[in-house]
């Protein structure tokens, strides 16, 4: 389930009951994060990004920094997973994996990381620089930072931390490591120093499938939070995606597609379709209809709104330098033929994401999540709450129930570690099976003993 206090809807933190006014306050976080453990979801999921852009509801969509606020909820929960979106553009590799480690051990296990590169253009500005860096060289360094942090984790072994204090032996010496990281974007040498978890390491997630995204992301990620509104598409994202995963040697079911799902739940269709109706009245479509021109290379005053847009006058998807995944949304939908108005009735909605979005009684939410899981659609989903509480409370009070009723949703949980919940290998590290590990004592020393193979 996503952290996100007001909603995922532009409008939805002016329903009544909307806790908007906490979104900056740790309180809500806890409280949502307790009612999704006692509905046993996987995980709590917290998105990030260091701007704030022109919309003031942006303020609304992720105003704290996700490793402290679940940091926070760690110590107030006991079984649910942790999942924190960190980028790869704005950290160094040793900083973010001792920030991930330690909420890791912190949590018991419970810990994940949504890999992300930051797309807004103007992030920059704020760290110094005054461009984006090309599309598919973020992935590229972001695939290196990802290898450069796991070799970190890996620089502890199991039973490295002894603590006999009888003989005097704090850790083992043979199974503390040095790292040393030589690659195109990084430069690490020396140990790390937390040891690791119950679950060995964080849970890799990976946000997003452009291409340069999918060029890299089976190499690591074990979980794809994907965008996908249309089971044909979903169907043809997950078989390439689970193809991806095998062809770089790995178990594809060891990486789990969960593309984000944004209820509207009434009583009835015919309530939810009306509750659907009120949130759209209640605003976002004008600044939609800006993003929407300006994303797709339009002079908005010079649209038909009515008339079906020309695909050879929008922007192609592979010259956007900025969120990809749901730009591709929109280039599928003008592909079809849609209209300006088409455009905006929707995702004036749904917001610039292209999510799912399922708009009716608990039926025909559970209906739509048992066909996209049963047709391999994908292996789950990320609730996003269209409102909150409403979609959330109404998700987990009504649909939740009538899932387990399905033999399709745990009644409770087995494990207590976030790999557990996702049915995922405890990895061993690669220094393990290293037939000369470097001792503990030439970890603190420049060594120039070659560099254990990694995975």
């Amino acid at each position: 389930m996503l952290l996100r206090p007001g909603g995922y809807h532009r409008a939805s933190w002016r329903m009544p009951d909307s806790p908007a006014e906490q979104a900056a306050d740790l309180e809500i976080y806890v409280e949502m994060a307790r009612a999704a453990e006692r509905a046993t979801f996987d995980a709590v999921f917290m998105a990030d990004s260091p701007m704030l852009l022109s919309d003031p509801w942006d303020y609304l969509a992720q105003p704290l920094e996700p490793l402290t606020v679940l940091s926070a909820v760690a110590a107030l929960t006991e079984r649910i997973g942790l999942v924190a979106t960190v980028s790869t553009t704005y950290y160094e590799p040793l900083n973010l994996a001792r920030l991930l480690a330690s909420l890791d051990r912190i949590s018991k296990g419970r810990a994940g990381w949504n890999v992300v590169t930051t797309a807004d253009p103007r992030a920059p500005q704020l760290f110094g620089g005054t461009t984006q860096v090309d599309h598919a060289l973020r992935y590229q360094r972001a695939a290196e930072f990802v290898e450069t942090v796991c070799e970190l984790w890996d620089g502890w072994e199991d039973g490295a931390v002894v603590v006999d204090r009888a003989d005097g032996v704090l850790t083992d010496p043979g199974r503390v490591h040095r790292i040393e990281h030589h690659g195109r974007f990084f430069d690490v040498s020396g140990p790390f120093n937390v040891p690791r978890s119950v679950q060995g390491r964080p849970v890799l997630a990976h946000a997003g499938q452009s291409p340069d995204g999918l060029s890299v992301a089976p190499r690591y990620a074990e979980v794809l939070f994907g965008v996908a509104h249309d089971l044909a598409d979903a169907q043809r994202v997950y078989a390439d995606v689970k193809s991806r995963v095998r062809a770089a040697g790995r178990d594809p079911g060891h990486l789990s597609v969960l593309p984000g799902l944004l209820p509207v739940i009434g009583s009835t269709d015919e309530e939810a379709r009306r509750m659907d109706e009120e949130l759209r009245q209640l605003g976002g479509a004008d600044t939609i209809a800006d993003d929407l021109a300006l994303q797709l290379g339009l002079d908005r005053a010079a649209i038909d709104p009515a008339a079906p847009l020309a695909v050879d006058a929008v922007t192609h998807p592979d010259a956007i330098n900025g969120p990809q995944s749901w730009y591709r949304q929109i280039y599928a939908d003008v592909q079809r033929g849609a209209s300006f108005d088409d455009l905006v009735a929707k995702y004036s909605r749904i917001g610039r994401s292209g999510h799912l979005q399922v708009i009716g009684s608990p039926e025909t939410v559970a209906d739509v999540m048992e066909e996209w899981f049963t047709a391999r659609g994908c292996d789950g989903f990320v609730v996003q709450g269209t409102t909150v509480p409403g979609s959330t409370d109404a998700f987990m009070e009504h649909v939740v129930p009538l899932l387990r009723r399905r033999g399709l949703f745990r009644t409770e949980y087995e494990g207590s570690t976030l790999r557990e919940h996702l049915g995922l290998p405890r990895p061993v590290s690669r220094f393990a099976d290293a037939p000369n590990p470097v001792a503990h004592e030439s970890a603190f020393r420049s060594t120039t003993a070659p560099r254990p193979a990694g995975r």
